[in-house]
């Protein structure tokens, strides 16, 4: 009777218009509880990004990505989660892209600020009693590593040292991976596919 998640693409939300547009939209009281908006918000200055994890009810990493890091010459790519709970209330998330891409890396002027971590949402099935997480990554942050590891592996890492700390093993259980691409089937992609669903490397993620 819903839809629960509406996912846009990598920077198809136009600015911080867009992003009032579809809080405007979300707000209205024909718009169901319980429903997840995730999407990717065009470039963004970092006086545009300051205001824009600055506004109410919007949670941000202000430990792991300082708004001090974010230099005068450098520019956000964000995806923007949002949430309207089941009081009616909206919520948002604002989550820095981890990777610049190919073309995010050759231009002249300017630099993209780089992320340092990735949201995991967690919550009970309606109709199952069962606890489901999702995260999502933009475009390039799939194949992108830093440290030696992917950064889906400390992805996995960070939700299997949780589920140690339970005794137990924790799901996984949708990875949103928002893409403006050409081709979102590229061979680099695909690669990553086999790895990430191998049970071997972490066995307590599900």
């Amino acid at each position: 009777d819903k839809t629960h998640f509406t996912v846009f693409p990598e920077c198809v939300v136009p600015g911080l218009h867009g992003v009032d547009r579809i809080a405007a939209a979300m707000q209205a009281a024909e718009w169901p509880t319980q429903t997840v908006v995730i999407r990717g918000v065009d470039g963004l200055t970092k006086d545009q990004f300051v205001e824009l994890v600055q506004r109410p009810n919007t949670t941000y990493d202000l430990v792991g990505n300082r708004l001090d890091r974010i230099q005068a010459h450098q520019w956000v790519n964000c995806v923007v989660t949002w949430a309207k709970l089941p009081t009616g209330e909206i919520r948002s998330w604002v989550q820095p892209k981890l990777t610049p891409a190919w073309v995010e890396l050759d231009v002249s002027y300017m630099s993209m600020y780089q992320g340092r971590s990735i949201y995991v949402f967690t919550g009970i099935h309606s109709n199952a009693d069962f606890p489901y997480r999702f995260a999502t990554m933009l475009c390039f942050d799939w194949i992108g590593s830093t440290g030696a590891k992917r950064m889906w592996e400390w992805l996995l890492e960070g939700i299997g040292a949780k589920a140690l700390e339970q005794g137990g093993t924790l799901p996984l259980t949708w990875l949103f991976v928002a893409q403006c691409n050409p081709a979102p089937s590229h061979a680099s992609f695909m690669s990553q596919v086999g790895p990430f669903f191998s049970p071997a490397q972490y066995p307590r993620v599900t």
